[in-house]
């Protein structure tokens, strides 16, 4: 009863997270993503379903002056929208990783005839690296996390420079962005485009 519990609400989080990314995943399937002259070097960072940290500040640091055009801006919206939908379904996919880690090991326990714990859990270890592998969860789990205040203080730098404001962006598409203009306002600094 317990598995079954358990694996119902795998099932119930892998509902709501395709429900919640449902609005991503069709508007990716039908729009073609704004290009970027730094996506040479700034794309091939990018791991599907992480939080792509290490992209996201080389987009945040790469030819800041790009911004000063209006296709620029735009992709930088999009780098926004993408990275919340990754790292939100990054942490999705932790949360079933580690499930699944555990259902492994309750069933290799519950299955060793010999009652050797070690083996059981070697054995369990096993299949779940492979499983993480074959997943591509490995790979997302590899990428290096950069503290969210650098994060912030790099965006607020472009905003200083007068290269974006707050109407470039829909609606905050990710937190970060909204604290970034929130320290701007609150110091008073000016956040005008200062490029056409």
């Amino acid at each position: 009863m317990g598995n079954f519990s358990s694996i119902s609400k795998i099932i119930g989080l892998i509902f709501l997270g395709a429900l919640y990314f449902f609005w991503f995943d069709i508007k990716s399937a039908f729009y073609t993503p704004p290009t970027s002259v730094v996506d040479a070097t700034c794309g091939k960072l990018w791991v599907a379903r992480a939080q792509n940290d290490p992209a996201l500040a080389c987009y945040l640091q790469q030819k800041i002056s790009r911004l000063c055009s209006p296709s620029e801006r735009e992709h930088l919206k999009w780098i926004f929208q993408r990275y919340a939908h990754d790292k939100t379904a990054f942490g999705q996919d932790m949360v079933v990783t580690l499930a699944m880690v555990n259902l492994n090991w309750s069933k290799q326990l519950a299955e060793n005839p010999t009652g050797d714990v070690a083996a059981a859990l070697n054995s369990a270890n096993a299949t779940i690296a492979n499983d993480l592998k074959v997943n591509g969860i490995a790979a997302a789990m590899n990428v290096d996390m950069i503290p969210r205040s650098t994060l912030v203080a790099m965006l607020r730098h472009i905003i200083t420079q007068g290269l974006i404001e707050k109407s470039d962006f829909d609606r905050p598409s990710d937190s970060l962005v909204a604290e970034a203009f929130v320290d701007i306002e609150s110091s008073k600094i000016s956040a005008k485009r200062t490029c056409k």
